[in-house]
């Protein structure tokens, strides 16, 4: 029996081993109830990431978009942290913003940090612009709390983003591409309810740890 955290996961499977079709399963990781984040109400755009440092996570090119963009007011909060290395080319690039931007640098943090910021700031849009992914534990919790997320599409990413909770970016976008987008979300959807209430709905229907857990213990019990 193999069980999958993904759909991308088990169709990658059934491709390569389709005889063993019967075999597959799927049971979805997941996150608990923490409590809700609220929007921002004095016009900054807030923008929350959470990952290391690292070449594939790209938040460089983030940084770089945030280069582009002179018209609204953003303050980026980052969680995570790298080697000397990758921190000094980030901080680099942020000492480039302009005063519209404040970057705020947490490095890295207790988990539990990262949740009680949700909780007690305003949070309008969680961003992953990673290369690769499976099913990002950072995304779940953003869309937890009612979090809008944008994230590229790769790995099980589009079975937990979509139109209706945030936008699945295109793999290959620039920091060019990632600028419009952000201009467009905050013209189009900053504080609007209807996109923070259907990410909470896709926490509550997909991966909430409560059911899914019980439901993968239910799968092992079935064995």
């Amino acid at each position: 029996q193999a069980i999958f955290i993904t759909e991308h996961g088990k169709n990658y499977f059934l491709k390569l081993f389709p005889q063993y079709y019967n075999k597959y399963s799927i049971s979805k990781l997941g996150v608990p109830e923490r409590g809700d984040s609220k929007p921002s109400r004095d016009g900054i755009f807030r923008i929350v990431t959470c990952s290391n440092l690292l070449s594939v996570k790209r938040v460089d090119l983030l940084a770089k978009s945030l280069l582009l963009i002179d018209s609204i007011h953003i303050q980026w909060t980052h969680f995570g942290d790298g080697d000397n290395s990758s921190r000094a080319s980030l901080l680099k690039i942020s000492s480039g913003f302009s005063n519209n931007i404040l970057f705020n640098f947490k490095g890295r943090v207790t988990n539990s940090e990262v949740m009680d910021y949700y909780k007690m700031n305003p949070v309008d849009l969680f961003c992953n612009v990673s290369l690769s992914e499976g099913l990002p534990v950072s995304i779940m919790e953003a869309l937890s709390f009612g979090v809008p997320v944008y994230a590229t599409d790769c790995g099980g990413v589009s079975e937990l983003v979509n139109d209706e909770n945030g936008k699945l970016l295109n793999l290959h976008l620039t920091p060019e591409s990632l600028a419009i987008d952000f201009k467009k979300f905050y013209k189009h959807k900053y504080g609007d309810a209807l996109i923070r209430e259907n990410a909470r709905k896709n926490w509550a229907n997909n991966v909430n740890s409560n059911d899914n857990y019980r439901a993968f213990i239910g799968i092992i019990n079935g064995l």
